[in-house]
Parts: structure tokens; C-alpha cells; sequence
């Protein structure tokens, strides 16, 4: 889907989009809680924007971007909740990818 969208955006405007936004939902943006709490524990020096970047990078939705040479990723997390056993964590997040 996203090769597609890249592709009508080269035919449609004659260069590819200088980022690709996105909002994470459902398991998406749970498997990202998991990740970020993972990163917390594992880095408690590190701020939530270094855990936040960590994070989207272990999910799917950043390793398709990725692929795709968008790496770059402005991240902006939002209201922070408790979720099961995982305290404090982003509850909506917007994402732009950017390339590399």
C-alpha cells in the first residue's frame, strides 16, 4: 500500500512525498506501548522521545517505513495512561516519516 501511494505520488506530482503521516491504533499502537515501556526499562537515562524513536522502529508500521527509505520520524505522543501492566504510556501518537 505504501509503494502505491509513493508511486501516485511520483505519477501525480513528479517526486515522491516528503512525508508520510500516520496515527497508530489497535494493535499497532499497543504493540508501540509494549515496545516503549520495554525501552523505558531498559534506558532509564533516556527521554521519552529517544524510547519513542526505539520504539517505532521495532514495530511494523516503522519497519515498513523504513524499508521504504522513510527513517526519519517526528513523533508526537499524547495523553499518557495506564494500560494493563504498562504505566505511563502514550495513549495517541502522530507520526510523520521522513526520508533518510
Amino acid at each position: 500500500m505504501l509503494r502505491r501511494l509513493i508511486s501516485y505520488y511520483i505519477e501525480t506530482k513528479g517526486h515522491p512525498p516528503v512525508g508520510l503521516p500516520g496515527k497508530l491504533a489497535g494493535s499497532n499502537l499497543r504493540n508501540f506501548q509494549k515496545e516503549f515501556d520495554k525501552h523505558r526499562k531498559n534506558n532509564q537515562n533516556g527521554t521519552k522521545d529517544d524510547w519513542a524513536q526505539f520504539a517505532i522502529r521495532d514495530i511494523s508500521f516503522g519497519k515498513a517505513r523504513q524499508k521504504l527509505g522513510y527513517g526519519i520520524f517526528e513523533i508526537t505522543l499524547k495523553d499518557p495512561i495506564d494500560v494493563d501492566e504498562l504505566k505511563d504510556v502514550p495513549s495517541k501518537l502522530n507520526i510523520i516519516a521522513r526520508p533518510k
